[in-house]
């Protein structure tokens, strides 16, 4: 077995392996428990088993070097915190073997350029729908590991009084929110709500070429584009800084979503027009609150 690093304490799971099959063994340490209540998930990048609590009873079909994932909700016993691991390990014998399933290990910052972003926070909570379905069709699927390696995925309990400390220095008030920070905990950009996976691959693909939003706290220069003002504004109202927002939508110009949904966030402005432009041209999404809140 593996002691298994968390924030004060240790776990320890082990993958046993047998006839083609494998099940997970977990053991928590003292002052520690696997929630029962916690949605939990096995898979190996080809199939999945998904319930609750510790998987004892689960089974999977495994093959030599597959890359078998388990996450699994641990708690303290007093409830001060609780956590959501991700273990990953590789089988080494499928026939009859046990492996150690290890937390991956956080990305070097140094192997990022500069201002990129090293770390997600998932500010989720049990009972989003959209949170559980961004954990289980991106953040914790097997066959999306690979292409999330490069961040370091860090779950935040918004039912949790430890996070709120959190929530306030980023302004997070909604979930679930992705918020994507650098080796110095910088914000980069933040992914509201969840719409689909081709949605959110397309927002992380583009995070190492964004402008960090601390960046844009100076205000728009002289000669500012236009669709480019748009967009910081818009990100600026995400993040709940409507006031340097208002800075950049002032600067903006065009007929892009960005420009119209950065319309609506600001109360101050006639934005019927923009509305209707919505709903003509872009898909369903979080937008929709904004029309229904400045014009039931």
């Amino acid at each position: 077995m593996l002691l298994l690093p968390l924030a004060h304490a240790a776990t320890t799971a082990t993958l046993l392996t047998h006839g083609g099959l494998g099940r997970v063994e977990i053991q928590a340490e003292p002052g520690q428990h696997v929630n029962a209540e916690a949605p939990a998930r096995l898979g190996n990048g080809r199939d999945e088993v998904a319930g609750t609590g510790d998987l004892s009873w689960a089974r999977i079909p495994v093959t030599q070097d597959d890359r078998v994932t388990l996450v699994v909700g641990v708690c303290d016993d007093d409830g001060s915190d609780c956590r959501q691991l991700t273990l990953v390990g590789t089988v080494d014998n499928a026939a009859r073997g046990r492996a150690p399933l290890l937390e991956p290990a956080p990305p070097d910052p140094a192997t990022r350029p500069a201002g990129a972003p090293v770390r997600l926070y998932d500010f989720t909570a049990i009972w989003c729908p959209p949170c559980q379905r961004l954990a289980a069709e991106v953040l914790h699927d097997p066959a999306d590991a690979e292409r999330l390696s490069p961040y370091e995925i860090v779950a935040v309990d918004a039912d949790q009084p430890s996070s709120w400390a959190l929530k306030s220095r980023y302004h997070v008030t909604g979930y679930p929110t992705l918020l994507a920070v650098d080796a110095e905990g910088n914000e980069v950009d933040r992914y509201l709500g969840f719409e689909s996976e081709p949605d959110f691959w397309r927002w992380l693909s583009g995070l190492d070429g964004r402008t960090p939003l601390s960046r844009l706290e100076g205000g728009p220069p002289a000669d500012v584009n236009g669709d480019e003002a748009a967009s910081a504004a818009l990100r600026l109202f995400e993040a709940d800084k409507p006031d340097l927002a208002a800075r950049w939508l002032a600067a903006a110009s065009g007929n892009s979503r960005a420009y119209h949904e950065a319309r609506l966030h600001d109360d101050t402005l006639d934005a019927h027009a923009d509305a209707e432009w919505m709903i003509a041209n872009a898909a369903a999404g979080d937008w929709l609150y904004l029309v229904v809140d400045r014009y039931p």
